[in-house]
């Protein structure tokens, strides 16, 4: 049996646009029932308050609630494996390796471009601790949710996401894509050491360690 608001999310899918009025008359709920489950979906990221362009004509509720991008869904994964599979089909993985090298770099300086745009003030630091500070800022800003460590022989750099998953089975090499975004914004090189290992948790990580002697 599905739940409530899995119901509304079904609702609010098939009309696009909804009030808290209409949800009350549409589940025969109170207003204070509706708004509820409508803070919780909220908070998850399943729905939104959309734009009004008239909040205060007449007869015309003052929010609507649509379902974000994430609930509504994507073919970005398709369109990427597709667009992959058009590189040439070098022999020499040498050449496979620059192209995925060049890529790496534009999507670094896009990734930055972000940051900059966001934290005009933010410029690449001197040290180390203070880069993979921003290292883990700029990933998390596209869905890696990285973290790094301090160990005695060399940090490393934990990602407990992959943005790519829906199409890394086919396509392994974007690890060193990740790779090679990750030494671009933190200006030394990495080596990956796992890749879709599981924690104590069972959840899973992808590992960096970086090439230095210190922090």
């Amino acid at each position: 049996m599905k739940t409530m608001r899995q119901r509304i999310l079904e609702f609010i899918r098939s009309q696009r646009a909804v009030s808290i009025q209409e949800l009350t008359q549409a589940f025969r709920m109170t207003e204070q029932n509706v708004r509820y489950h409508v803070s919780i979906l909220k908070n998850e990221g399943l729905i939104e308050e959309l734009d009004n362009p008239n909040p205060k004509q007449r007869g015309r509720p003052g929010k609507i609630y649509g379902l974000t991008l994430h609930s509504l869904g994507e073919n970005l994964g398709l369109l990427a494996s597709a667009l992959l599979e058009l590189l040439p089909p070098f022999s020499d993985e040498e050449h496979v390796r620059l192209i995925y090298d060049r890529l790496a770099g534009r999507l670094a300086d896009q990734m930055t471009a972000c940051l900059d745009k966001n934290h005009p003030a933010t410029s690449f630091p001197k040290h180390l601790t203070q880069r993979l500070n921003r290292l883990a800022m700029i990933l998390n800003a596209h869905h890696y949710a990285s973290r790094w460590e301090a160990r005695a022989d060399s940090p490393r750099v934990v990602l407990g996401h992959c943005p790519y998953a829906a199409i890394i089975d086919e396509h392994p090499e974007i690890c060193h894509l990740d790779a090679g975004i990750i030494s671009r914004l933190l200006g030394q090189p990495v080596q990956q050491t796992a890749r879709l290992a599981k924690d104590e948790n069972g959840l899973p990580y992808c590992l960096f360690w970086v090439h230095t002697d210190r922090v």
